[in-house]
């Protein structure tokens, strides 16, 4: 694809090379007498925040600070039976399970300057305090697509795939096989979801949606997201903004769900269930500058953070694996 110039070098920006010159004139402009300036303002980088923090509880996150696992003991389900008069009462012992949430995966980031940029560049303090407050941010960002990147194989087998459900009869999708879905079928898709959280006996409130912003949109785009489309500040058209109980989920858009090649295809995840199924920690977030070093006249930071993530309920969990058609 070629890119039109309108008057732009290469088509994406101002002219970099300053007023042109006529002939014999001197150009003063970019030379020593008229130097460029480097402004004192540094310009953001926009990204999506993290979304585990609102689909993942918190809580233990003082419990994993003391040690690096918790195990969390699952209550047992009894089991019923039948009783005659006068009949012989049968003993069960309990099964306890245990769901163990590990400090896992750990990221950093570094940074180094010699000392004698350091003290030339007056810019340096600012940047370098960007980029200690920016690291955890970045961090999670990168923690949000590995534990996506994964989290299909947590779920339990009848709330995924091709023979979801209690019966096996509901179709969610499958590698190879991806459910096709457009703006007139993705509201049956999240339907279909809901039913089989229903079927593991879910509760039906507090339940959110992770979508691709591509699903997003579809989902505005759908008949159900037109039916919203009145109302003038609730609308979806007007305010970019799914109503939190469309279909019984709290629907939520992130760029960093995974897109995996099925043959050719973009294919996608959408995680629906519970915040209580997840525990989500960050243990660890430090930061640190070194600024003597035996060996080298270098000024070094350094950023750490350690988290842990784990399914404690895997049927509170539900997936459908798409392609949009």
């Amino acid at each position: 694809m070629v890119a039109h110039n309108n008057g732009f070098v290469n088509g994406w920006g101002f002219d970099q090379r300053g007023i042109p010159a006529a002939s014999g004139y001197p150009q003063y402009q970019g030379g020593p007498l008229m130097p460029p300036t480097v402004s004192m303002n540094i310009l953001a980088r926009y990204h999506a925040t993290s979304i585990f923090p609102q689909i993942a509880s918190t809580e233990y996150e003082g419990d994993l600070r003391k040690s690096g696992t918790i195990y969390f003991m699952k209550e047992p389900d009894p089991i019923i039976r039948d009783y005659t008069k006068n009949g012989r009462i049968e003993y069960d012992t309990a099964e306890i399970e245990m769901v163990p949430l590990t400090v896992g995966r750990a990221f950093h980031a570094g940074l180094k300057i010699d000392k004698i940029d350091y003290r030339m560049m007056s810019m340096w303090p600012r940047i370098e305090r960007l980029l200690i407050d920016k690291v955890p941010l970045a961090m999670m960002r990168k923690i949000d697509y590995a534990v996506f990147s994964g989290l299909h194989n947590e779920i339990a087998p009848f709330n995924r795939g091709s023979r979801a459900g209690r019966n096996g009869q509901i179709n969610l999708g499958d590698f190879g096989a991806p459910l096709s879905v457009d703006r007139d079928n993705i509201i049956e898709v999240l339907w279909r979801l809901a039913e089989v959280l229903d079927e593991a006996g879910i509760p039906r409130e507090g339940r959110f949606a992770v979508v691709p912003p591509s699903i997003f949109t579809l989902i505005a785009m759908s008949d159900l997201g037109c039916a919203y489309c009145a109302g003038g500040n609730t609308s979806i058209r007007l305010t970019g903004r799914i109503p939190p109980d469309m279909v019984g989920f709290n629907i939520i858009s992130s760029p960093y769900l995974p897109v995996f090649d099925d043959q050719g295809r973009n294919a996608f995840f959408i995680y629906v269930g519970l915040k209580s199924a997840m525990a989500f920690a960050t243990i660890i977030n430090d930061s640190e500058v070194i600024d003597k070093d035996p060996f080298e006249y270098t000024r070094f930071i350094r950023v750490i953070g350690a988290y842990g993530f784990g399914v404690l309920y895997p049927e509170a969990l539900a997936a459908a694996y798409v392609t949009i058609q």
